[in-house]
């Protein structure tokens, strides 16, 4: 990560719920928000799709206000039904509809747009750019 922030990237960590190495060690995961990644949680994660400790590192990075986007990695229909209303009902009960809204729907359509990721930590982060306008990741 510290090579590709000092190439002038801001990377987003895909699915930080779901490696082993960061779900059992929170300090790291801190650290990495300290060192300015966003992290992409899976709506199956939310919803128990890949285990019980998976599903509680997801619910944790959620409640935590570290991930800036809940989305799926879907790959086809079959093998991982669409979660996206679960996932998105168990943000609106915990979390309230504006942060629902903002992680499923803001947010992504805020980093197809290059626009910065909004925080509910009351700041913004540009998504897949540096600060100081490097390259996009």
């Amino acid at each position: 990560m510290f090579e590709l922030r000092t190439a002038g990237f801001r990377p987003i960590l895909g699915h930080p719920e779901r490696q082993r190495q960061l779900t059992g060690d929170e300090g790291k995961l801190r650290r990495m928000r300290e060192q300015d990644l966003l992290f992409q949680v899976d709506f199956g994660s939310l919803t128990g799709r890949f285990g019980q400790r998976t599903q509680e590192a997801a619910r944790m990075l959620a409640e935590r206000d570290w991930a800036e986007f809940v989305v799926s990695d879907g790959y086809d229909l079959e093998k991982r039904p669409d979660t996206f209303q679960a996932s998105r009902q168990w943000v609106e009960e915990n979390r309230g509809a504006e942060d629902a809204q903002l992680l499923f729907l803001d947010n992504p359509w805020r980093l197809v747009r290059g626009e910065p990721a909004a925080l509910r930590e009351g700041r913004t982060r540009r998504a897949g750019a540096a600060p100081s306008g490097g390259r996009a990741g």
